[in-house]
Parts: structure tokens; C-alpha cells; sequence
């Protein structure tokens, strides 16, 4: 029998977790032992499953488990199976592959890096024909939506503004800390754009300024009226009242492409934009003059502010080659200390 297992949307891991959970321990109950899944090659997932099976008493099994997916792929077209492409992963292929049919054509087209079976999340189908059916499901292709980044594109925004400071603050010894003239505990207390000043400069660096331009208008953009109840700095964002319906809200922003009412008020294509940007900014805090900085912060070791450690940062940045060997002498202290290893 085929058993419905519901669940809201969007939904949390927990309550997902959860449901599946009662699902299986009503089965189990019912005689169930055995559960199979499709998966073909991912550890994660296969050990996830086996996890969460186990503590229902039950087994898991993966009969496709290894198989070649772009064979596979073939020999299920080639039996008859007929899908649909009902989600993509706009990181990984193209919006335009959403609502195409799982066929020959498909698996030709799909580009270098994409699994044929959509085993890294490339893609989702929906099976509506073949020889486990008793008759074919009628379907039809409907509009093709942008939903918000996975739904989590305005909370990405925010994630990466609270990294950025975080690792501003962290790379203040390498960028001229002066103890005499620069407060710490004020410069933590300072917005973004006043630590990213601090650290760059915008006078000298050209593409940082242009960068730094970009996160202002992203913060303005996108990120500020999400934080601020929906409102934008300059009344741009208003709830009008019409006769016989209500208040409706209208967005009177300075930005084309702003944030929409919704639940998905963050495009899909904002918010590709948006991370290909944030990468070009990660770009340049590991290319530019804050180099150093981000390799010594993402070795693990701690930053200290100290007179002593901050020489020893100026004088290890003279190359790679020093600054590695500061790393791995510090990381080899470290390594003692934890084990208490004197």
C-alpha cells in the first residue's frame, strides 16, 4: 500500500525527521523490516539512512548501489520510463532544464559534471509513465517559478555579512594594527562597512572600492528591508488601503530588481547574482592585500592582537613560503599544548 507521509512547507530536517520517524515505526509495528532506496552513490546519504532506519529496528537496502548512472539512466528511458523535470538546481544546470522530459535528448544535453541520474541534487523528477504503471499519468507543464535560493537566499545574505565581520576583525592584526591609535573593542563595535575600510584600502585598491560600492547596494538592496520588517531607510515600502480589499502592500523601491512580497521575496536570479558577487568578494579577501590574513585565519590557529604576534605577522607576510612555515610551527605548539605533550 502506498502510505502518505505529510509534511509543510517549507519544513525543517527536525520535523521531517520526525515524520519519517513515525512512518516507519507504524510500519515496523506492521511487520516491515526491510526498507529499499534508489541512492546510487553517495556515503552520506546511504549512512544517514542506515542511521535513522536502525533506530526504528529496521534494515536498509540499496539494490542500485554502484551501479554506472549514466547506463542506468539509458536503460530506464529505454524501458519505457517517462519524467519530467520538476525542480533544478540553478547552481549546478540550467532554469531551462525545469519542466524538459527525462528522455534520450535530455541525457544528451545535460553538460560536463551534471549526473545523469541527478544523484548530486542537479535535479528532481517526477515519474508519470513505464512499466511499473498501470496506465500513464496525465501531466502537464505548468509555469516555471524562481523560488528563493532553496529558500534560504535572504538568510544567506545575512550569514555572510556576519562571516565578513568576523573575519574583518580577525584580520585587523595583519592590516596595521596600532594599538595607540585603534580602539579593539570600539572596532568590533563597528558596522561593516567601517571594519572593511579599516582593513582595505579603498583609496589605493580599485577593485576593492568597486567591490565594497556592490556590498553597500546588496545590503540596500536586499538585505536592509528584510532586516528592518519589510521597510526600506527612505519610506519606500508602504501599505495601501483599498476600498473593499484591504491593505495592500506596495514596494515603491529605487532598485528594479528588489526584494518581492511573498514567501519567496528573493529571486532565484537575485540570488545567483548575489552569490556569484560574494564569491568575487571572497576572491579578492584571499587574492588581495588580505592574502595573509585569510590564510592565517583559515589555518584554525587563534589571532592575537599582541605587539609580539603582530611583528611576527608583518615579518611572516614578506612571502608564502614564511608565512607557511609561522603556520605550521604554530599549529606543531598548538599540537603540545592540547596534548599537553611538554
Amino acid at each position: 500500500p502506498l502510505v502518505k507521509v505529510p509534511i509543510p512547507a517549507p519544513c525543517s530536517n527536525a520535523i521531517y525527521e520526525q515524520a519519517m520517524a513515525e512512518a516507519m515505526q507504524q510500519a515496523r509495528a506492521q511487520g516491515v523490516t526491510r526498507v529499499v532506496f534508489g541512492d546510487l552513490f553517495l556515503e552520506d546519504v546511504r549512512r544517514y539512512r542506515e542511521e535513522k532506519l536502525a533506530a526504528c529496528g529496521m534494515t536498509a537496502l540499496f539494490p542500485l548501489w554502484g551501479l554506472d548512472t549514466r547506463a542506468l539512466a539509458a536503460e530506464m528511458v529505454a524501458a519505457g520510463l517517462r519524467a519530467c523535470l520538476t525542480c533544478v538546481d540553478p547552481k549546478q544546470l540550467d532554469p531551462e532544464f525545469a519542466g524538459r522530459t527525462f528522455d534520450a535528448r535530455l541525457l544528451a544535453d545535460l553538460p560536463p559534471g551534471v549526473d545523469p541520474c541527478g544523484e548530486k541534487g542537479e535535479f528532481h523528477t517526477f515519474a508519470f509513465a513505464g512499466p511499473m504503471f498501470r496506465a500513464p499519468i496525465p501531466v502537464q507543464t505548468g509555469e516555471v517559478v524562481e523560488r528563493e535560493g532553496f529558500f534560504f537566499g535572504s538568510a544567506a545574505i545575512d550569514a555572510y555579512f556576519s562571516w565578513l565581520e568576523h573575519v574583518l576583525v580577525l584580520a585587523l592584526p595583519f592590516a596595521g594594527y596600532d594599538p595607540e591609535k585603534d580602539d579593539l573593542v570600539q572596532f568590533i563595535g563597528h558596522s561593516w562597512s567601517a571594519k572593511l575600510k579599516k582593513v582595505w584600502d579603498l583609496s589605493v585598491d580599485k577593485r576593492a572600492a568597486k567591490l565594497y560600492e556592490k556590498l553597500v547596494l546588496i545590503k540596500e538592496k536586499f538585505r536592509n528591508s528584510l532586516a528592518h520588517g519589510g521597510f526600506e531607510k527612505r519610506g519606500e515600502t508602504l501599505a495601501v488601503h483599498i476600498q473593499g480589499v484591504g491593505a495592500v502592500p506596495a514596494r515603491l523601491s529605487r532598485f528594479k530588481d528588489s526584494i518581492d512580497h511573498g514567501l519567496f521575496p528573493l529571486k532565484e536570479v537575485s540570488f545567483r547574482e548575489v552569490c556569484d558577487f560574494l564569491d568575487d568578494v571572497d576572491a579578492h579577501l584571499r587574492e588581495g592585500p588580505t592574502a595573509g590574513a585569510m590564510m592565517f585565519i583559515e589555518s584554525g590557529l587563534d589571532v592575537a592582537f599582541d605587539e609580539e604576534s603582530r611583528d611576527r605577522y608583518t615579518k611572516a607576510m614578506q612571502s608564502d613560503a614564511d608565512l607557511e612555515n609561522l603556520i605550521e610551527g604554530l599549529s606543531r605548539l598548538e599540537d603540545i599544548e592540547v596534548n599537553m605533550d611538554w
